[in-house]
C-alpha cells in the first residue's frame, strides 16, 4: 500500500510469511533497503527508508485481505528510490531454479563453520 503523500508504504505481515528475524533487525536498526522485482518488466525499484512496525487497528483494518485485517505491518518512510536494470538480475541466474542448489537452506552452525572457515584462510 502507498499513501497519498507518495512517501510512505505499508506492508502487511500475515501468518505464514512473518519472519521474525526481519522484525526483530527492524526493532534494532530500523533503516531499510527494500527491492521491488515485478515479473516481465525490464527494471527494478529500490526503496530505501526508516521502517517501524505498526498495530493499530484502524491502519490495520486499511491492510485487510477478504475481511481480516493482519496482526501487524511494516510502515516505511521513503527516503531514497533508485531504478536498477533488470537485465543484471537476469544474468545473474537468481531466478533460474535449475541453477539453484538441490539442498535446503543451510542451518546456522553450516553459516557459522563456513564464515570461521574464510577466516582462517585470511
Amino acid at each position: 500500500m502507498v499513501f497519498d503523500d507518495g512517501k510512505t508504504l505499508a506492508y502487511a505481515e500475515r501468518p505464514g510469511n512473518r519472519r521474525m528475524d526481519g522484525l526483530h533487525n527492524l526493532l534494532r536498526n530500523p533503516q531499510v533497503g527494500m527491492l521491488f522485482l515485478i515479473p516481465g518488466a525490464n527494471h527494478v525499484l529500490r526503496v530505501n527508508g526508516t521502517a517501524t512496525i505498526v498495530r493499530s487497528a484502524p491502519f490495520m483494518a486499511d491492510l485487510a485481505l477478504n475481511g481480516v485485517p493482519p496482526a501487524l505491518a511494516v510502515v516505511v518512510e521513503v527516503g531514497e528510490l533508485f531504478v536498477h536494470c533488470g537485465r543484471a538480475l537476469l544474468k545473474s541466474g537468481v531466478w533460474r531454479p535449475g541453477t539453484w542448489p538441490d539442498d535446503e537452506q543451510p542451518g546456522v552452525m553450516a553459516l557459522f563453520e563456513s564464515q570461521q572457515a574464510l577466516k582462517l584462510r585470511a
